[in-house]
């Protein structure tokens, strides 16, 4: 087969890059799952050169010799190495939620689970008992939230106080998510997937069974006295730390996450109609956002004047200096910017963090970290620290502008999201008077309208 240019079938469809292929008469497209050129002629590559070699050893048309049912451990292996699907990180934890049905339920360790076939993981029977598991053991409580409590709101195995049995049914349903992504359409497919060399077996009741429900919790925005004192101490915050104040802004003032505060870049900035607009998206050197949502978002000039007075470099808009909020650590304590190899380890030796959030392999963590130890210090209560800043932001998105708004501006990618969250923020809107002039419907006769009311 002679050598073709793959990059002349690579096109783009909804937003991500797709390899086009021809198989059996009929067009398929691969999702390489990622919004990078760069990255999709890599994964497009590698699943090429797999094509070739299939079609060299006699054809792909050509019948499968299927193994047995495989072990786990040999699914979580071909599910790692496939060239095409989540990132490494979202592979690893959704191996890590699959393992944990027979870990908790039966006891076992996780090298032993590896060695069970996927049929006798992936069961219904196996997921029920987990999840009944799951709604008898009391959640881990901080050590702010087990303060705070009084005797009688602490949960006890069996019996889960309300409050403690919807946190507990929300992560269930996170982790069942992420168990049945090693099944997903994209990692079974019968050509490209990761799984096909294997006979998976039916997996319809695994991937079918019903979710437990929860109720959706309403987010209820600070007290003007709690939000009072952030305000108020922002000014110390500047000259002492600015990289901690700018991140703080980003969070309260343009609703950015963790990771969009610590990838901001000043080329993301736009001008319309003289108003600076921040660009949050895909670049040539960051995957994205979550959910690959680019979205734009308006500066406020107040904000827009405070960021360029803490301009520290040409590229990203929070400064390298810590400032004072740097840690100090004792020389017996363990450094927290640890690093992973010998030579970004050294970085962390001594009394002192590195001086600036690049140095340090933490990155996102550490400005967060910072930022949260800084609220705490003013006397803010509440369990999230940076992210309570952009909840805050949406909150009053949703109530000055409404909820799809707010959904733009904060990135969500289901209106869900907005509304369960920011639903009991909107107050009741009073449109009778506003119909009646609309309408003009006058009544016969003179004097106000009077409705009889129906018995």
């Amino acid at each position: 087969m002679a050598r073709q240019d793959i990059t002349k079938n690579i096109i783009k469809h909804h937003g991500r890059y797709h390899l086009r292929k021809m198989l059996h008469g009929e067009h398929h497209l691969v999702d390489l799952h990622t919004m990078s050129l760069r990255t999709a002629k890599a994964r497009a590559r590698a699943e090429w050169r797999d094509i070739l070699n299939r079609e060299a050893n006699g054809g792909i048309a050509k019948p499968k010799a299927y193994r047995a049912v495989p072990t786990l451990g040999e699914v979580a292996k071909a599910y790692l190495a496939a060239p095409v699907g989540p990132k490494a990180a979202t592979r690893r934890h959704n191996l890590y939620c699959l393992r944990r049905l027979p870990v908790d339920v039966l006891g076992i360790t996780h090298a032993a689970a590896d060695k069970m076939r996927v049929d006798e993981v992936a069961t219904v029977d196996l997921l029920s008992a987990w999840i009944e598991q799951r709604k008898a053991t009391p959640p881990k409580l901080s050590r702010q939230d087990a303060a705070t409590r009084a005797p009688h709101e602490m949960s006890k195995p069996g019996r889960l106080t309300p409050y403690d049995l919807n946190t507990v049914l929300i992560s269930i349903e996170g982790a069942i998510k992420h168990a049945r992504g090693v099944f997903s359409e994209r990692s079974l497919h019968k050509e490209f997937g990761c799984l096909r060399d294997f006979n998976i077996p039916e997996l319809g009741g695994f991937m079918s069974m019903p979710l437990p429900e929860y109720e959706a919790r309403i987010y209820r925005p600070p007290s003007p006295e709690e939000i009072g004192r952030v305000i108020e101490a922002l000014p110390a915050l500047e000259e002492k730390s600015p990289a901690v104040f700018v991140a703080i802004l980003l969070g309260i003032g343009l609703g950015l996450r963790r990771g969009e505060i610590q990838h901001a870049r000043w080329s993301m900035i736009e001008w319309v109609d003289g108003i600076p607009v921040l660009v949050i998206g895909a670049t040539h050197d960051w995957h994205g956002t979550k959910g690959k949502h680019e979205r734009r978002v308006e500066i406020a000039p107040s904000v827009y004047r405070k960021l360029i007075e803490h301009k520290g470099n040409e590229t990203f808009i929070v400064p390298d200096a810590r400032g004072g909020d740097a840690s100090v650590r004792p020389p017996d304590n363990r450094p927290r910017f640890q690093g992973r190899t010998k030579k970004r380890a050294a970085l962390a030796t001594g009394k002192t963090s590195p001086d600036s959030y690049r140095k340090s392999t933490s990155g996102t963590w550490g400005l967060a970290c910072d930022c949260g130890r800084w609220l705490k210090s003013i006397g803010w209560t509440r369990r999230q620290k940076l992210h309570e800043m952009r909840k805050y932001f949406g909150a009053i998105v949703c109530t000055e502008a409404g909820i799809y708004a707010a959904k733009e501006l904060l990135g969500h990618q289901d209106i869900k999201t907005t509304r369960d969250s920011y639903a009991g923020l909107v107050e009741r809107v009073q449109f009778t008077g506003a119909l009646d002039s609309a309408l003009k419907l006058k009544a016969k006769g003179k004097g106000p309208v009077r409705i009889k009311r129906i018995k």
